[in-house]
């Protein structure tokens, strides 16, 4: 993953910190990648 990829959080985790799974896609809609991020590793897109 490189900075400016965008992708969709499929998961909230609270514990035992606040975190976030997030899913990358290519063009075509295949999965680039999941991984769990902290909120400071993440920026909010609307």
């Amino acid at each position: 993953m490189k900075k400016g990829d965008i992708g969709a959080v499929v998961a909230v985790f609270d514990e035992p910190k606040e975190a976030y799974e997030v899913e990358f896609l290519d063009e075509d809609g295949s999965q680039k990648g999941k991984y769990t991020l902290l909120p400071n590793e993440l920026e909010k897109l609307n």
